[in-house]
C-alpha cells in the first residue's frame, strides 16, 4: 500500500437527480419522479463505474460524495454497493470521507443507521434558513423545527454533520441575518456551508427576477455587511474559514471539496454530473447526459452515460486551478501554478495587489486578504491578464 503522505487525492461523486420537490433558485439537474426503479438505478451507477475504472489509473479514492437531488431518498442498499465497488475498483485511502447530502424531510434515525451502516461517515444537511417565512419563501417543505429536530437525529447517528445555510435572501437585513447567525453558530455542528443567495438565469426565480418580481433581494453593501458578519461571527464561535463560503471546527475541513478547488482528479458519475480526470498525462473535463432515462440509456446501450470529453489545455489547466485555489484561505502554491500552467506570474502584478492589501504571500502560498475576498473576481482578473 503506497505511503499515506504520497496518495494524490481522488475523489467520486454520485449525483442522484431526484427530488421530493423543487426549490424556485435551485440550478442544479433535479427532477421530480413517483416512479424510479432502484435496482435498475444501482446496476447503471456499477456499470459506469466498471467503465470508467479501465483507463482511470489513480491507485485509491480518498472521498465520495452523493449529492442531487437528494440523495438521501436512494435505498441505502444501493449506497452500499457503490461503496463496495468503489473498493474493489480503487481501493480506499486509511480514512476516506463519505458523504451524503440530505434535507430535513429526508430524516429518520433508523433510514440514517442503515446509511451509515454502509458506510456513509458524513452528512450534509440543507437546512438553508432559520426563519419559517423565508424557508416558506425558498420552496423548501420543512419548518424550523423541523431542521432543528433533523439535525439533532443527523448528529446522534453521524457525529459529522455539515448544515448548508443562505444569505441574500428576500427583505434580508444585515441585523436579521446577523440575529440568525448567533442561531446557527449556536447549532455547533463540525462544518458549515453558508453561501450567498445566487439567482440563476433559468429557475423560477431567475424568470421572476428577469421579469422585476422578484422583490426584495438586498443591495451590494447590504450583502457585503452580512458577508463580513459571517466570517467574523464563524471565526468567533470556533469555525475556522478555510474557503470563501466554507467554515469548520478543527479538523473537519470538506475533504470531498477540497478535492475540486485544490485542482486534483475527480470522477463524476449520474445524469448531469461533471468530472475532471487525466489519462495518459492529458487531462480532460467530463460531463454526462443530463435527462436521467437517456443517462440510463446511455449506460445499458453503450456502457457509460457520458459525453464526449473536451481536452484540457496547459493554459487552461493554469487557469482553473488559479480560480478554485484562490477561494481557499491557504490560496494557491505559485510554483504549482506555474508547473501546472507552463507560464510565470507577473510579479508587478502580484506586488500591486499585495501593495493594495489584497493578497499575501505566504510560504510561496499566494492568499487573498480579507479585503481582497471583497474583489475577489478582479484580483483573478489581473493575475490572469
Amino acid at each position: 500500500m503506497p505511503d499515506q503522505q504520497t496518495i494524490e487525492p481522488f475523489g467520486i461523486y454520485i449525483h442522484w437527480p431526484f427530488c421530493e420537490s423543487l426549490c424556485p433558485y435551485c440550478d442544479f439537474n433535479t427532477y421530480c419522479s413517483n416512479q424510479i426503479d432502484h435496482e435498475q438505478w444501482c446496476e447503471a451507477y456499477l456499470r459506469q463505474l466498471d467503465h470508467s475504472a479501465k483507463e482511470l489509473t489513480v491507485s485509491q479514492c480518498t472521498s465520495v460524495y452523493f449529492g442531487g437531488g437528494t440523495p438521501s431518498l436512494m435505498e441505502s442498499r444501493t449506497v452500499g454497493k457503490i461503496l463496495d465497488r468503489i473498493s474493489l475498483l480503487w481501493g480506499f485511502s486509511g480514512q476516506p470521507e463519505i458523504t451524503l447530502e440530505a434535507n430535513p424531510t429526508t430524516v429518520e434515525q433508523g433510514r440514517f443507521l442503515c446509511f451509515r451502516s454502509e458506510g456513509v461517515n458524513r452528512l450534509s444537511l440543507g437546512l438553508q434558513a432559520l426563519k419559517d417565512s423565508d424557508l416558506k419563501a425558498l420552496g423548501r417543505k420543512h419548518g424550523v423545527k423541523e431542521a432543528i429536530k433533523a439535525y439533532e437525529t443527523a448528529d446522534r447517528v453521524f457525529n459529522n454533520v455539515s448544515l448548508d445555510f443562505m444569505f441574500g435572501r428576500q427583505f434580508q437585513s444585515a441585523e436579521s441575518w446577523i440575529g440568525e447567525l448567533q442561531e446557527i453558530v449556536e447549532l455547533n455542528p463540525n462544518h458549515l456551508s453558508i453561501y450567498q443567495l445566487t439567482i440563476e438565469p433559468n429557475t423560477p426565480f431567475g424568470k421572476r427576477h428577469a421579469a422585476n418580481r422578484l422583490e426584495g433581494i438586498p443591495d451590494e453593501d447590504t450583502l457585503a455587511d452580512m458577508y463580513l458578519a459571517t466570517m467574523e461571527i464563524c471565526e468567533r464561535n470556533g469555525f475556522k474559514q478555510y474557503e470563501v463560503s466554507n467554515y469548520s471546527k478543527p479538523g473537519h475541513k470538506g475533504k470531498h471539496n477540497l478535492v475540486y478547488w485544490e485542482y486534483h482528479d475527480f470522477l463524476g458519475i449520474g445524469p448531469g454530473a461533471h468530472g475532471r480526470i487525466s489519462i495518459d498525462n492529458q487531462y480532460f473535463r467530463t460531463n454526462t447526459i443530463l435527462n436521467p432515462e437517456s443517462w440510463l440509456d446511455g449506460i445499458f446501450k453503450l456502457g457509460t452515460g457520458e459525453n464526449q470529453r473536451e481536452l484540457i489545455n496547459q493554459k487552461e489547466r493554469g487557469s482553473e486551478y488559479l480560480l478554485t485555489s484562490l477561494r481557499l484561505n491557504d490560496g494557491m502554491s505559485i510554483d504549482r501554478f506555474e508547473q501546472i500552467s507552463g507560464n510565470k506570474l507577473d510579479r508587478n502584478a502580484i506586488s500591486e495587489l499585495v501593495q493594495d492589501n489584497w493578497v499575501g504571500i505566504t510560504d510561496g502560498q499566494l492568499q487573498v486578504t480579507t479585503n481582497g475576498r471583497m474583489v475577489l473576481n478582479q484580483i483573478i482578473s489581473k493575475l490572469l491578464s
